[in-house]
């Protein structure tokens, strides 16, 4: 009795991966072009209406608290979120990037490449 009761919970646990699977394989592209942002060739950049949209989120998403340093060019990132597991440096969300430098290993931290960016 108990191999039948260890076979059907072996075959439920199959089948239960089987369906997770196929669901993950079958929404996996949605999520992958969500996930990396890139544009079609047909998204105009330019456009008056996108520009406005993008500047109307930049505000009510506040982003701005994270990707602008004290002191630093609006959206160039360089500032860091504390966590439990170390500091995040939060990335650059500017098209302005002109060079990027970078700093040697110490004892405490591994190198970083940091990007210096112009004023928007």
């Amino acid at each position: 009795m108990k191999w039948l009761i260890r076979s059907f919970l072996v075959l439920l646990v199959i089948a239960l991966g089987a369906v997770g699977w196929w669901l993950f394989a079958a929404h996996r592209g949605d999520a992958s072009l969500a996930q990396t942002g890139q544009l079609t060739a047909s998204e105009n950049l330019s456009d008056p209406a996108l520009i406005e949209r993008g500047k109307y989120l930049a505000t009510v998403g506040d982003c701005a608290a994270c990707h602008t340093q004290r002191g630093g060019a609006p959206f160039a990132g360089g500032h860091e979120v504390p966590t439990p597991f170390g500091n995040i440096p939060t990335p650059n969300i500017t098209r302005s990037c002109i060079r990027r430098s970078r700093t040697p290993p110490t004892p405490r931290s591994p190198a970083t490449t940091r990007w210096r960016c112009s004023p928007i």
